[in-house]
């Protein structure tokens, strides 16, 4: 059976200046998922990332460590949404009262971000952002049928994307919660990433297997 699986990057540099950098622990869990697919006898016939400094500095420590000998060919429809943009468009003015329950009950940046991110995945429109949540999904399928049609028969091939980017691909196959709409949901985006605390919270690069006649979201 081909395979394709899905690796969220490593822990990124959680209040430094870049935050598009791995930090020592992302690069450490690169490291060890390489290790695990090399023990695991797995075979790497092809390898993707995002163009996302964070996916592509993981790509080439999971490959280095698993002796996969491929290159990475970047692609960046894998890329993250930009967070900063959709909650300054919609954490202010998407249900405002939520907000504010919201905030009472956890004054963090985490809290608004879902909120902004209900927002954005609902489809309101006139803020002109860019883009707007139905073309990152069309995007993220698109990446999605790339990868799925180029799959030789018993291939592996490893994703290197981000939390938000796997929430989209495995979300319509999977069907939304119970009173849940189909976009991004709160926690979806690796969730402590950017909250307002002093310290974030461990982050692991998640590993997500699609056997090949799942065809990818709905656009």
């Amino acid at each position: 059976m081909s395979v394709i699986l899905l690796v969220r990057h490593g822990q990124a540099s959680f209040g430094a200046a870049d935050y598009d950098v791995l930090s020592p622990r992302g690069l450490r869990q690169a490291e060890v998922v390489g290790a695990s697919l090399a023990a695991r006898g797995v075979r790497v016939d092809r390898a993707v990332s995002g163009s996302l400094v964070r996916q592509r500095d993981t790509a080439r420590t999971v490959l280095a460590a698993a002796n996969a000998g491929v290159e990475v060919e970047v692609d960046p429809r894998w890329d993250e949404y930009d967070h900063t943009p959709v909650y300054d468009a919609f954490a202010a003015s998407v249900a405002p009262e939520l907000l504010a329950d919201r905030a009472e009950a956890a004054r963090g940046f985490q809290e608004r971000l879902e909120v902004a991110l209900l927002g954005w995945s609902g489809g309101a429109r006139g803020t002109g952002l860019r883009p707007e949540w139905s073309q990152f999904s069309a995007d993220v399928a698109a990446a999605t049928d790339a990868v799925v049609g180029g799959l030789g028969s018993g291939a592996t091939v490893l994703v290197f994307t981000s939390g938000g980017v796997i929430s989209a691909v495995v979300r319509p196959a999977a069907g939304p919660a119970p009173g849940r709409g189909g976009g991004v949901q709160p926690g979806d985006r690796e969730r402590g990433d950017h909250q307002g605390g002093a310290r974030a919270p461990r982050q692991h690069p998640g590993v997500v297997q699609r056997p090949r006649s799942f065809r990818g979201p709905t656009r």
